[in-house]
């Protein structure tokens, strides 16, 4: 069911993972926090998008932003997705879970769970381990990053890939929030990234900035996309809120066909550092 299927792929989850780019072969206690949420209706301040230095974005402890999922123009309800993190000291955990919900849900449950945990350096997010999670009875790919070794392992736990770790390199959770710490002030930029299944070199643009309206207020926000080789090849863009430490407010990506799966945000909840 399309419907399905584009929750199961949501825009945060999955910013490419279907053959586009220029794939690699494999080779060689806090007690609890404050948590303060803005929902539709809260109105966001826009100040001004000067690109922060690499390594001064600072996040809250914690957070949760809550997304509602659409296809199609114009945009069909189909799921929700849910983009969450802890930080403490240098160490991060990121998670995604997205699911169907309404019709879609009910002709076929679909729910998938990415998690990516690593470290903060000056350099941004380090991520160490990567993991998909789509039920007991699927076949789930991970990704461990060996820094030190220089060698990223990928793929499933009965076939098992290894290929090069480059400086700078993300799974596709951490690549957002990436941005966020090292931003892409002109040009564009390759980033080797492995969404588990595959390794791919990417290309990403900042494309200006821009007021995005969501259920959640306004936001002046960034919009980077992927560069696209092909004109065929699918796109990826999200909007990354300046007035906020460079959280997603809007992703979307577009398949081969055309068609438009998007990702806005409808709840912010965020701990009082």
């Amino acid at each position: 069911m399309p419907g399905a299927a584009a929750v199961a792929a949501a825009p945060l989850a999955r910013p490419a993972d279907t053959g586009a780019g220029q794939p690699l072969a494999g080779g060689p206690t806090d007690a609890s926090p404050t948590v303060v949420a803005e929902t539709a209706g809260s109105a966001v301040s826009a100040t001004g998008g000067t690109p922060p230095l690499p390594g001064s974005i600072r996040l809250p402890r914690s957070g949760r932003l809550e997304y509602a999922v659409s296809i199609g123009d114009p945009p069909a309800p189909v799921g929700r997705a849910t983009y969450a993190w802890e930080a403490s000291g240098e160490a991060y955990r990121l998670t995604l879970s997205a699911e169907t919900t309404g019709l879609a849900g009910l002709l076929r449950r679909v729910r998938v769970v990415q998690t990516s945990e690593g470290r903060i350096t000056p350099e941004g997010l380090q991520p160490d381990a990567f993991s998909m999670d789509r039920g007991p009875k699927a076949r789930n790919e991970f990704a461990r990053f060996d820094w030190p070794a220089r060698r990223l392992t990928f793929g499933y736990p009965d076939a098992v890939q290894t290929a090069a770790l480059s400086a700078g390199a993300q799974d596709t959770l951490s690549l957002i929030l990436q941005f966020a710490f090292v931003p892409i002030e002109q040009g564009r930029r390759d980033v080797l990234l492995t969404t588990g299944r595959r390794v791919y070199i990417q290309a990403y643009e900042r494309v200006a900035e821009e007021v995005v309206e969501t259920p959640a207020g306004g936001w002046r926000a960034w919009h980077l996309r992927r560069v696209r080789a092909q004109p065929a090849d699918e796109g990826y863009d999200m909007w990354l809120a300046t007035d906020r430490p460079y959280l997603p407010v809007r992703i979307r990506w577009t398949d081969r066909n055309g068609r438009v799966t998007s990702a806005t945000l409808d709840t912010v909840r965020l701990a009082q550092d």
